[in-house]
């Protein structure tokens, strides 16, 4: 939108860095992720660890546009106003 062009949508920061991620994914949206692997009572006989199950992505966009929006992102930061 033209608010979110001149940097006054008021999109939250969570919001921004998704739409980043689905766009250097490929236009496929993954789940929102923390913590990747815990660890706990390390060397005892109690020693557990809990792993991130790989998940599988949503495709929000498709792989054509997401690859012409990073080409336009970088355009930004190589000539244009990130410059």
């Amino acid at each position: 939108s033209y608010a979110t062009a001149i940097g006054s949508s008021g999109d939250r920061p969570a919001a921004l860095a998704e739409l980043v991620g689905v766009i250097l994914n490929d236009g496929i949206r993954y789940p929102n992720v923390r913590v990747e692997r815990l660890q706990f009572g390390r060397g005892s006989p109690y020693e557990t660890v809990f792993r991130r199950l790989p998940s599988t992505g949503e495709r929000v966009l498709k792989s054509e546009v997401a690859a012409r929006l990073r080409k336009a992102i970088a355009d930004v930061v190589e000539n244009g106003t990130a410059r």
